[in-house]
C-alpha cells in the first residue's frame, strides 16, 4: 500500500504522501510479489510516480527497476549503523578517547542527578505505557511548543498506538527510554524486519538538555541492539547530515527520491517529467538559499 497526493504543476505526478509517523519511503510490499504488485500499480495510475527516501541498495530498489522506468531526481546519504561484533569494541573503533570520555562523563553526571535507569521494551510486554511515555517526554520539548508534537495530533496518537501495538505482538518492535527518579528524560522506538531495523522518532527532555539525553539514549539503544543479536544493519530515517545521528552512527545509507512509471509510459514525456520535478527542486534550493542569507540564518 502507498498513499498518493496529486500534484499538475509543473507537469501531472503523483506522490508519496508522509504521515507524521512514517518511517519507510517505499510502498509496503509482499516481498514475494512485489514486482508484479509495482506493475499493477504502475498500469493503474495515470502518471508517473515520485517516490521519496528510497535505499538505493536493497530489495526495494531491485523491484522498482524492474517494474518499470526509473529516474533519480536527487540522491544523498544518511547515517545507519552496520552491527557487527560487540558494542564495546565498536564503542571504542568508532570515537576518539576524548568523545568516549565526555559521553561517559555525561552519563555518570547525569546518574548523580538522581536515579538513573535505561530500560528496554521486554518480549510480549504491552508497549502501550511506553508510547504513552514517548508522547509525554516529546510533548515536552521543543515540538510541544511549536504544536509539532505527536500528542497534538489525535488522528495520529491514536495511529502511532495501534501500528506499535501491532508491531509488538509480531515482535517487532523495539523501545528504549532513560528515566531519571522514575521521569522519562529521553525516548527511541523502532521497527525491526529480517535483520535490519528503522529507527522511529526520538524526543528529550530539554530540561536535561546540558547531559544529551538523545545521545545517551541513542548509545543505549546501540548497547542494546548489539546484545540482541541478529540485527544487521540500523537505517536513522535522518535527514542528511543530521547534526546529533550523523555524529554516532557513522556507516551511510544511500538513499534517493526517484520518479517512477510503467514500462508503456511515453519516454519522452517521462524524462521531461523527471526533468522538471529536478528543476523544481533547484529552484525551491536557490529560494531557501536567498530567504535565509537575507535573514542571517545562514550565520547561526
Amino acid at each position: 500500500s502507498m498513499p498518493v497526493v496529486r500534484r499538475s504543476l509543473p507537469l501531472p505526478l503523483l506522490g508519496n504522501r508522509a504521515s507524521p509517523i512514517s518511517t519507510f519511503g517505499p510502498p509496503h510490499l509482499d516481498a514475494d510479489l512485489a514486482v508484479p504488485a509495482l506493475t499493477a500499480f504502475l498500469r493503474h495510475v495515470w502518471a508517473p510516480v515520485l517516490i521519496q527516501s528510497v535505499p538505493r541498495d536493497g530489495a526495494a530498489w531491485e523491484a522498482l527497476t524492474a517494474a518499470g522506468q526509473v529516474a533519480e531526481v536527487e540522491r544523498w546519504h544518511r547515517a545507519g549503523l552496520q552491527v557487527s561484533g560487540s558494542f564495546d569494541a565498536w564503542f571504542e573503533r568508532n570515537f576518539e578517547r576524548k568523545r568516549r570520555k565526555e559521553y561517559r562523563r555525561l552519563k555518570a553526571r547525569l546518574a548523580e542527578a538522581g536515579h538513573l535507569v535505561a530500560r528496554s521494551l521486554a518480549p510480549g510486554e504491552d508497549p502501550l505505557p511506553w508510547i504513552s511515555r514517548f508522547l509525554d517526554v516529546e510533548a515536552a520539548s521543543w515540538k510541544g511548543g511549536r504544536g509539532t508534537a505527536l500528542k497534538s495530533d489525535a488522528k495520529a496518537t491514536a495511529a502511532l498506538r495501534d501500528a506499535c501495538t501491532a508491531l509488538a505482538r509480531h515482535g517487532r518492535l523495539r523501545f528504549w527510554i532513560l528515566e531519571l527518579d522514575g521521569r522519562p528524560i529521553a525516548a527511541l522506538y523502532a521497527t525491526v524486519d529480517r535483520g535490519q531495523a528503522w529507527l522511529g522518532k526520538i524526543a528529550f527532555d530539554p530540561a536535561f538538555a546540558k547531559f544529551s539525553p538523545g545521545v545517551l539514549v541513542v548509545l543505549h539503544a546501540t548497547e542494546r541492539i548489539f546484545a540482541e543479536g541478529g540485527i544487521a544493519l540500523v537505517d536513522s530515517c535522518a535527514i542528511p547530515g543530521h547534526p546529533m545521528i550523523d555524529n554516532i552512527w557513522r556507516d551511510r545509507i544511500a538513499m534517493a527520491d526517484v520518479v517512477v512509471a510503467h514500462p508503456g509510459f511515453s519516454r519522452a514525456a517521462f524524462a521531461a517529467t523527471a526533468m522538471a520535478e529536478r528543476a523544481r527542486r533547484l529552484g525551491h534550493a536557490a529560494l531557501r538559499g536567498l530567504r535565509n542569507r537575507m535573514t542571517g540564518r545562514h550565520r547561526s
